[in-house]
């Protein structure tokens, strides 16, 4: 006790250290008070408090919602799409003037092509690797097997698309009962009367018109289809297909007419035509 009160009375605080005293009639000692540390272990930096911002920890990062202060419906700014005046005031004057005498701009503009051409424009042949084929196979004494490529391209190479867009033949709804409309317009007469405007034969069978007006037998027309001497191909894709009734029944110059063929044999002939035709008619667009 008297070591301790002699310290108590020659120890000196160190400087700019808070003191606290205590007087005692008996003795006078010092209590040290400490300050308190800016940080734990040893690191200088303010504690980040922020739910938001650099500094957070990873618990943090994953519980912290996005802050976009400039993203809100009052941020945008609407004034082009929505004010009247907006085109007025700022639309683009020239400095020559709109009229006629100051517009210097070429009234017919020319186009510009470019002299290099695309890149889809070029046919780059491809160059084939060379491999050479071995006589026999590793271990075997039968010779290799050699593969032969085809010339014809092979079912993946097919339009198939373009095929699926003409799978379905021509027909009506009918309220409810559909039907299905022949690919070759047919006519029930008493006896033909119409001519070929080239050969003046009657036109039997399946022939072909135009507007009900003018009429090629079948053979005038595969004869102008190949050599194009009066009609062009543009003017024969005009001309439409049409048959009589000839080759079901008939008339003998009356209104009866006799069957020459089955019912059952006319549709499963009127099917045939329908489902060829629409295979025909697109691969030959």
């Amino acid at each position: 006790m008297h070591s301790l009160f002699i310290f108590c009375i020659f120890y000196k605080p160190p400087d700019k250290v808070p003191e606290v005293t205590c007087e005692h009639p008996d003795f006078r000692y010092i209590f040290e008070v400490q300050s308190a540390q800016r940080c734990c272990f040893g690191n200088t930096r303010e504690r980040n408090t922020n739910l938001t911002g650099k500094g957070l920890s990873p618990h943090q990062l994953r519980t912290a919602q996005d802050v976009f202060p400039n993203v809100s419906p009052n941020k945008y700014n609407l004034e082009p799409f929505s004010s009247s005046m907006w085109p007025i005031l700022h639309k683009c004057r020239s400095v020559f003037g709109v009229p006629g005498l100051g517009y210097k701009q070429l009234r017919w503009p020319e186009k510009e092509g470019f002299k290099t051409p695309s890149p889809l424009d070029y046919a780059p042949s491809l160059l084939k690797k060379t491999y050479t084929q071995y006589k026999k196979p590793f271990g075997k004494g039968s010779p290799a097997r050699v593969l032969k490529i085809k010339d014809y391209p092979g079912p993946g190479f097919y339009d198939l698309m373009n095929t699926y867009k003409c799978r379905k033949p021509p027909g009506q709804y009918n309220l409810g009962h559909p039907k299905i409309l022949p690919c070759i317009e047919m006519i029930c007469v008493k006896e033909p009367t119409h001519t070929c405007q080239f050969c003046n034969k009657l036109c039997r069978g399946d022939y072909w018109h135009k507007n009900k007006e003018v009429f090629l037998c079948q053979v005038c027309w595969q004869i102008e289809k190949m050599t194009n001497e009066y009609l062009s191909l543009s003017d024969l894709k005009k001309y439409k297909k049409l048959r009589n009734c000839s080759f079901m029944h008939e008339h003998n110059n009356t209104t009866a007419a006799l069957r020459i063929m089955e019912p059952n044999q006319v549709k499963k002939k009127l099917r045939l035509e329908n489902y060829l035709n629409v295979y025909i008619s697109c691969y030959d667009k």
